[in-house]
Formats: structure tokens, C-alpha cells, sequence
């Protein structure tokens, strides 16, 4: 009686692919000579990474794939023991009565081999994906050429290398490394040329030290660059930061000719002496002031700003009350 084997191609891409792992199905059938198919039970299957092109691992020589007992890829199978049942967690060797086996394995190319005393070792080249809808981990070296789109979270252990449009909607994690010409931000009307392109609001952020918030490098609308809401100075655009401003009114006593007066001082909280204090009336200067008193650069010590008028004249001067603001940069 004539016995031959009958591998029926069950290729599950992404339909029964559930959590990381992607599941292949396969059944194994023995043809009699009468023509008629049997189940083959008791087939051993091993389960291989993928050696090359035109490569039978039934000669050995092949690294053995890691299955695992279920999706999620936490368990794993043994090497001689790859395979489980459709809804069964538990590693076995070999097909069951009916001819059937599968395994869940990381997604990838792989090779499996058969073996039965019915035809020898027989050894398959197989492809396995998972469903793009749940989170899913890459193993190896990845090369996507066409425009590919990835939403959820997505784990890519290999090297990966973007030759054409990649659209990521969820978290994407790149343990091998991610090498394109260039990287875009989705946000409408990101830059046109260079290796990082982002639009005008794009924040490239920090973690702060005290994990309390983000710390920003960003752009402002006059296109200067701002790190952590300050303006950087890049010579082009002196940058600086505002600590404060308030108001005093000046005594609107007598200053003696060639003397100068220190008025009542405001406090700016977070002034330091190193600091500059940018002083001016709110309104237009009295008659009074307008014969000679001159307002001094402001003396700025720890949060606090004293404003100075200065008469250099040769007569005393009365200049009268009057409301002076002052605001601290650094």
C-alpha cells in the first residue's frame, strides 16, 4: 500500500493572530493507496528560524525557533516541543489524532519540518504576521519599502529601515534602531527639507529632573528658538528673560544741583545683581522734571530695583511726584 503525506497550506497572517504572537495552523494527511486521505496522527514538527533560500533544516544545522504557549509570549515552548492545540496552552511535539498542529511564534520567517516514518522529513518556508489592530513585537532586520501605516503599539527589536512613507498613529519602540532620510511630524505643514522635520508649534521635549513636567525646546513666532519657555541667544536674536516689573512714585522732594537721589524702591521677586532694571515714566515728564532731572540705570540687588534721579545742574531742582516702572531682564 502506497503512502504519501499531504501538507495543507494553512497561512494565518493576521486573522488569528492575536496579542504579539502570530499563530500558523497546519494538518498533515496520509494519501493510501486507494486513494483515500487519512489524518496522520503523531507527526513530529519542528519549527526553525528561517536559514536562507534554498535551505532544508532536515540535514540540521538550523537555529531552533522559539514558540511560545499562547499570544502573549510569555511562556515558552520547548525546542522539541513547539507546538500547541488551537485552544490549548500546553506544548506538545508532534500533530494530534487528527493530523493537526500549530505553533505561535514572534512574527517573522521561519521553517518547519515534519517527520514520519510514512515519508521522511519534509520542511516547509513559512511567513507569520500578526493582526495590526493589537500591540506586536518585530524580531530581526525590518525593510519596509512601500507606504506602510502602524497604529497601536508596535515593538521593532531589529534594525529597521524606512525606503518609503511610514505613518505611525500609536507608540512605536525601536530596540534595533530606525534608520530614514527623514523623519516628519504628522502636524499640517511640517517642514519641507532636513533630517527632523516638524511644523512651527512642534515641541521637542524633556523630562525634567523631578519628573514633575516636560522641559520644551521650541520655536516662537518670530522664529526664534526657546528652551524651556526662554529665548536662546543666538546672536541674531539677543535673548532675553523678563523677571518682573513694578512702580514706585518718586519723592518729589528737592534734589541739590550736581547731587543724585535714590526714590523709593520696588520689589521685582527674583531680581538678582547681576540683573538689569529698564526704567521709564508712565506718563510724560513733569514741567518740574523737564529743567534738567535726569533718570539714572536703577540699581537692582536681591528682589529689588531702587530708581535713581540725578540733577546735574547748577540750581536745586523740585522734581515732582511722579510714577516710575521698572522692569528686571536677565
Amino acid at each position: 500500500m502506497k503512502i504519501k503525506s499531504i501538507l495543507a497550506s494553512i497561512f494565518l497572517l493576521t486573522a488569528a493572530a492575536f496579542g504579539q504572537a502570530g499563530r500558523y495552523d497546519n494538518f498533515v494527511w496520509s494519501l493510501t493507496g486507494n486513494n483515500l486521505y487519512t489524518p496522520l496522527g503523531n507527526a513530529s514538527v519542528l519549527v526553525y528560524n528561517y536559514p536562507g533560500a534554498g535551505i532544508a533544516c532536515n540535514g540540521g544545522g538550523c537555529s531552533a525557533a522559539v514558540t511560545f504557549s499562547d499570544p502573549t509570549e510569555v511562556t515558552a515552548c520547548g525546542t522539541t516541543s513547539p507546538l500547541t492545540g488551537s485552544t490549548s496552552a500546553v506544548c506538545v511535539g508532534a500533530t494530534d489524532i487528527g493530523g493537526n498542529f500549530g505553533f505561535w511564534v514572534a512574527p517573522g520567517k521561519y521553517q518547519y519540518c515534519v517527520s514520519s516514518s510514512f515519508f521522511g522529513t519534509k520542511c516547509t518556508n513559512i511567513l507569520v504576521g500578526v493582526d495590526p489592530s493589537v500591540a506586536t513585537t518585530f524580531t530581526g532586520n525590518l525593510t519596509l519599502n512601500g507606504n506602510n501605516t502602524f497604529g497601536g503599539t508596535n515593538a521593532f527589536n531589529g534594525a529597521v529601515t524606512f525606503g518609503s512613507t511610514l505613518i505611525v498613529t500609536g507608540l512605536a519602540t525601536f530596540n534595533g534602531g530606525a534608520k530614514s532620510s527623514f523623519f516628519q511630524s504628522s502636524t499640517a505643514n511640517a517642514a519641507s527639507s532636513g533630517a527632523v522635520r516638524l511644523a512651527s508649534a512642534d515641541l521637542i521635549n524633556w523630562r525634567n529632573n523631578a519628573n514633575g513636567a516636560d522641559v520644551s525646546l521650541s520655536k516662537d513666532t518670530s522664529d526664534r528658538l526657546n528652551f524651556n519657555a526662554k529665548i536662546l541667544n543666538d546672536g541674531l536674536f539677543p535673548g532675553t528673560e523678563t523677571i518682573g516689573t513694578g512702580t514706585s512714585t518718586s519723592n518729589g522732594t528737592a534734589i541739590s544741583n550736581g547731587v543724585s537721589q535714590a526714590q523709593p524702591a520696588i520689589t521685582v521677586t527674583g531680581a538678582t545683581a547681576t540683573d538689569v532694571a529698564i526704567c521709564a515714566l508712565n506718563a510724560a515728564p513733569p514741567a518740574t522734571w523737564q529743567t534738567g532731572i535726569v533718570l539714572l540705570p536703577a540699581v537692582v540687588t536681591s528682589n529689588t530695583v531702587t530708581p535713581w534721579l540725578s540733577n546735574p545742574t547748577a540750581a536745586p531742582i523740585t522734581p515732582a511726584a511722579t510714577a516710575i516702572r521698572c522692569t528686571v531682564v536677565r
